[in-house]
């Protein structure tokens, strides 16, 4: 799931951790798999940092936020601009 950018996976200590926040119920958040898909070339840190920071694009709220609203195409957005000059 990690490799087909369908959950988050950071490196801490030479192991995997999956990081609680991206899961509901047990299962991975269903949308997130589009937000790491365009984040794809950035590593797994840089695509953390911008799921749980908030974003003026966003209103002032995270990613995360957005997502657990149902908001995924201003999130989708703002990914594929992650990293440019506004």
């Amino acid at each position: 799931m990690r490799l087909n950018h369908q959950v988050l996976g950071l490196s801490v200590n030479e192991e995997l951790v999956y990081p609680a926040w991206q899961f509901i119920d047990g299962k991975v958040l269903s949308v997130l798999d589009q937000v790491l898909a365009v984040l794809k070339e950035d590593g797994a840190w840089t695509q953390m940092l911008f799921l749980l920071t908030g974003d003026i694009r966003l209103e002032g709220a995270t990613p995360l936020e957005k997502l657990q609203k149902g908001e995924i195409e201003p999130v989708v957005l703002a990914a594929k601009c992650y990293g440019s000059h506004m």
